[in-house]
């Protein structure tokens, strides 16, 4: 393989790693990475296309000296892998820890909204007790009132009234 063809598979190889990168930070888009994910995508792919440029460079200059640019691909494909084998590592620890904290969150918002219901349902059956209670009361209060005007009705008719 000659050492243009070999700058030329180096320079496919790391735009298919830049690729994987861009599809790493539309995933993490996608799972919800708000928009502060979506930036330090942005400006990692920026990142990757001054990389990508110094790529480009470097094959023009192989056409000039072709061992010089052999060597500098080399060198370029080190850091490039370097680099997205740490932004991968970087993106994978920050949606983990957006994920883990949207499960604190939520975990936190449930435990809440059980206890917030726990206690309504305390109350409701506190008020059903307090409503049989008043109906209790009622029921015995129209037995006594049902009495005292049958009592009245019977003094009217006694009195003429």
């Amino acid at each position: 393989m000659s050492a243009k063809q070999k700058a030329v598979d180096d320079i496919k190889k790391l735009g298919r790693m830049l690729k994987g990168m861009i599809d790493v930070a539309e995933e993490l888009e996608q799972m919800g990475s708000l928009e502060q994910a979506h930036k330090e995508a942005v400006d990692r792919v920026e990142s990757f296309k001054s990389v990508e440029a110094k790529a480009k460079c470097a094959m023009s200059e192989a056409e000039a000296s072709l061992a010089a640019v052999c060597a500098k691909a080399s060198e370029v494909e080190a850091n490039a892998t370097a680099t997205a084998q740490a932004i991968l590592k970087d993106a994978h620890e920050q949606a983990d820890g957006v994920i883990n904290s949207a499960n604190a969150d939520a975990t936190a918002a449930l435990k809440a909204a059980s206890i917030k219901k726990g206690s309504i349902e305390l109350e409701c059956i506190a008020a059903r007790n307090e409503l049989v209670s008043v109906q209790t009361k009622i029921v015995g209060e129209q037995a006594v009132l049902d009495d005292l005007r049958k009592q009245l009705t019977a003094l009217r008719e006694r009195l003429g009234v």
